[in-house]
């Protein structure tokens, strides 16, 4: 299974993202490879200081290869669209975020992809709507998640810790469930 994490705006959360989807697909005895693709490097600086990430950098018999892509389109990451059998484009609630998603989609036509909200703050706030309610009226037929990621996915604690010591695993884990990505009994 070859599942991409992109988006053309830094800072939505991509490279956490992908350790949260290794952490719970390895929960469940998936073997899993990360391959950090992102100019800034996040997760293989990361594997410098964290024996798990480095793990997941090192498999060398994945049953699923998650790849971090950098915030900008080149001739490699099109060619990487190809081979995905989804792209997972985590986007912020905020309309710089929405506007930017536009540069993205149009990389994916051709692709299977969903939107996946994150880092949205509870409790839910009039901005939050806006935003959602501009979404609505100039994406009509995207593909979106119904699961919505809060804040839990914490940048700091998500390379220190394991998700499932986190409440943010049964988050990870419905969104997985709802992509078909992983089943559990």
């Amino acid at each position: 299974m070859n599942i991409i994490i992109s988006n053309s705006k830094g800072g939505c959360g991509k490279s956490t993202l992908v350790l949260a989807i290794a952490d719970v697909l390895s929960f469940f005895n998936k073997r899993v490879k990360i391959i950090d693709l992102d100019n800034q490097g996040t997760l293989s600086l990361n594997a410098v200081f964290c024996a798990r990430t480095k793990k997941f950098l090192e498999e060398k018999n994945p049953t699923h290869i998650l790849c971090d892509l950098p915030p900008y389109h080149t001739p490699k990451t099109r060619e990487l669209y190809k081979t995905a059998d989804i792209v997972i484009v985590p986007c912020l609630v905020g309309l710089s975020d929405l506007l930017s998603l536009n540069q993205t989609l149009s990389e994916l036509s051709n692709c299977r992809y969903i939107v996946v909200f994150n880092k949205i703050r509870k409790p839910l706030n009039n901005s939050y709507y806006k935003v959602k309610e501009y979404f609505k009226s100039n994406f009509e037929g995207l593909c979106v998640a119904k699961t919505e990621l809060t804040n839990l996915l914490d940048y700091l604690n998500i390379y220190e810790f394991p998700l499932p010591k986190k409440k943010a695993f049964k988050e990870v884990l419905t969104l997985l469930k709802e992509l078909n990505l992983i089943k559990t009994v």
